[in-house]
C-alpha cells in the first residue's frame, strides 16, 4: 500500500501538476493525509477539511485569517518577539474550498499575513508575475484531492512565479542575493503564487532569463520545462515530430525546443496556424479543416513522423496513431509520447484509482507496445522539478533558442476581477501561450 501511495506521489510531482485535470471533490481521508506526510506537503498544524469555515470572506484586517500557520503565514499581532514572524500583511487572492464555484469562492485579501521568514534553502520574494497552468483549476475542483488537497482554507492558489529576492535564508549558502530576480516552478502543487509575497525553495528556482521580462518568465518555470523534458527524453536528433496541440503552454514551447535539439521537421495542429509558423513550425495543421492523420504526404514512407508528442490528451489520438500510416510502427523506431495520457483530465480519487490508472495507461500499455512493434512505442512523459533544468532551460532563452510564449490577453491584473477572467480563460483550454497574473511591479521591492 505505501508503495502504491509513494508511486502517486511521484506520479503527481511530474508535469500533470501542472497539466491538464477536472472535476469533484471527496472528503480527505487518513490515506489521504499519509501521503502528504510521506511527501512532507505539510508545513505547520492544518485545519481540517469540513470544520466550521466562519472567517470572513472578503477582507482580513485585525486578525490572522484561519490556514494561515499551515502556509507558513504568522501576522503581527504586536506585541512579544517577532523575529520569527512575518513582516506583516500582504494582498493574496484566495480560494475558500474545493468543489465550489469561483465566482464565490474566490476573494481578494488586503490584510492576508505575509510569509514567515525564509529558512536555509529558501528565500522570500516579492511576485513581480504569476503564470496559470491547468494544475490550479484541478486543485480548485479536487480532481486529485487524494494527493493535493491543500492543507488548509482558504488557500493561495498559482505556483508558478517570477520574483525579486527580498530575503533570503542563509546568505553564506544561498545562490541567491537580495535584489536577485528569479523564477521558480510550483512545489507539489500550484499553490501561494497570486499573492504579493511568496516562500521559494531554492532547489527549484534559478535566475530569471536576461532577454525575458518577468511576465514572460513567469511561464517558464512549468509548461516549457515539461516541453524540454519531453524533449530530452523522447526526441532523437534529426526526427520528423508531429505535435498535436502546438500553441498551449507545453507546445508553444515544444516546437521551438524540437527545432533548437535537431527535429529535421515539425509539423503541430492548432486553429493559431500564424503562431505555429511564428514559432518555427514546418507545417502548421488546422484541425478545423484537416485531419492530421489523413493529410497524403504524410502516408509516404519518407513523409511518416518518427515521434508524435500529444498535448491535448485523449485515448482518440493514440487509437488513430496505432492504425494510420502516417507515424512509423515500433520497428521503424516510431514513438508516441503523451503529456497528458488517455484523459485530458486527471482524476485521483484514492489508492485503487491510482492503482488503475497506472496499470491501464501507464504500465501496461508503455509495456505491451515494446513488445507488440508493429504500433509505435508508447511513453507517458513526466516532467522533473528540477532547478538545475530549469536554469539549462533559461540558458536557452538567453541563446535565443527559446523565446517564452504568453497568450495575447496576458497579463491580467491583480485584481479579484483580473484574476478570476484569467482562470476562465485558462479553464476554456482557449489559450494560446501562457496565462499571466501581473502582480507587482519590478520595482517595487521591500
Amino acid at each position: 500500500m505505501n508503495v502504491l501511495r509513494t508511486l502517486g506521489a511521484l506520479v503527481l510531482i511530474s508535469h500533470h501538476l501542472a497539466l491538464g485535470c477536472e472535476k469533484s471533490f471527496d472528503k480527505d481521508n487518513g490515506d489521504g493525509h499519509l501521503i502528504r506526510k510521506i511527501l512532507k506537503f505539510r508545513t505547520g498544524v492544518p485545519r481540517e477539511i469540513g470544520e466550521d469555515k466562519s472567517y470572513d470572506l472578503h477582507e482580513t484586517r485585525d486578525s490572522e485569517p484561519r490556514g494561515a500557520v499551515s502556509q507558513g503565514l504568522v501576522g503581527l499581532r504586536g506585541g512579544g518577539d517577532n523575529s520569527e514572524k512575518s513582516m506583516g500583511f500582504m494582498r493574496a487572492v484566495t480560494i475558500e474550498r474545493l468543489r465550489g464555484d469561483l465566482e464565490t469562492d474566490l476573494q481578494m485579501r488586503l490584510r492576508w499575513p505575509r510569509p514567515r521568514n525564509p529558512e536555509k534553502g529558501e528565500v522570500l520574494v516579492r511576485v513581480l508575475a504569476c503564470s496559470l497552468a491547468p494544475g490550479d483549476l484541478r486543485v480548485h475542483r479536487g480532481d486529485c484531492d487524494y494527493f493535493q488537497a491543500p492543507p488548509s482554507f482558504p488557500y493561495i492558489p498559482g505556483g508558478d512565479i517570477c520574483g525579486k529576492v527580498v530575503k533570503v535564508g542563509d546568505p553564506a549558502t544561498s545562490k541567491f542575493k537580495k535584489g536577485d530576480t528569479i523564477i521558480s516552478i510550483f512545489n507539489m502543487a500550484p499553490r501561494n503564487g497570486l499573492a504579493q509575497y511568496a516562500l521559494v525553495k531554492e532547489s527549484i528556482a534559478t535566475k530569471k532569463p536576461t532577454k525575458a521580462t518577468p511576465i514572460q518568465a513567469s511561464g517558464l518555470p512549468s509548461s516549457a520545462l515539461a516541453a524540454m523534458c519531453a524533449i530530452e527524453k523522447n526526441m532523437r536528433k534529426g526526427d520528423r515530430v508531429l505535435i498535436i496541440g502546438g500553441s498551449g503552454g507545453v507546445g508553444s514551447h515544444l516546437i521551438q525546443l524540437a527545432k533548437a535539439y535537431g527535429a529535421s521537421y515539425v509539423a503541430a495542429t492548432s486553429t493559431a496556424t500564424d503562431l505555429l509558423l511564428k514559432l518555427g513550425a514546418d507545417r502548421a495543421i488546422d484541425y478545423r479543416s484537416e485531419n492530421w492523420w489523413e493529410i497524403p504526404e504524410y502516408q509516404t514512407r519518407e513523409g511518416k513522423f518518427d515521434i508524435i508528442i500529444d498535448t491535448v490528451g485523449g485515448i482518440s489520438s493514440w487509437k488513430r496513431a496505432k492504425t494510420c500510416k502516417c507515424v512509423k510502427n515500433g520497428f521503424q523506431g516510431g514513438r508516441y509520447a503523451t503529456t497528458c495520457g488517455d484523459q485530458p483530465y486527471l482524476e485521483l480519487h484514492g489508492v485503487v484509482s491510482l492503482f488503475w490508472w497506472l496499470i491501464r495507461c501507464v504500465f501496461s500499455r508503455d509495456w505491451w507496445t515494446r513488445l507488440w512493434r508493429f504500433v509505435p512505442k508508447w511513453t507517458y512523459t513526466m516532467m522533473d522539478m528540477d532547478g538545475e533544468k530549469l536554469q539549462r532551460l533559461c540558458g536557452l532563452v538567453d541563446e535565443g533558442s527559446v523565446q517564452a510564449i504568453v497568450d495575447p490577453t496576458s497579463p491580467f491584473p491583480f485584481s479579484r476581477e483580473g484574476v478570476l477572467a484569467a482562470l476562465k480563460l485558462q479553464d476554456s483550454r482557449r489559450n494560446h501561450g501562457k496565462v499571466v497574473v501581473k502582480v507587482s511591479q519590478p520595482w517595487h521591492v521591500s
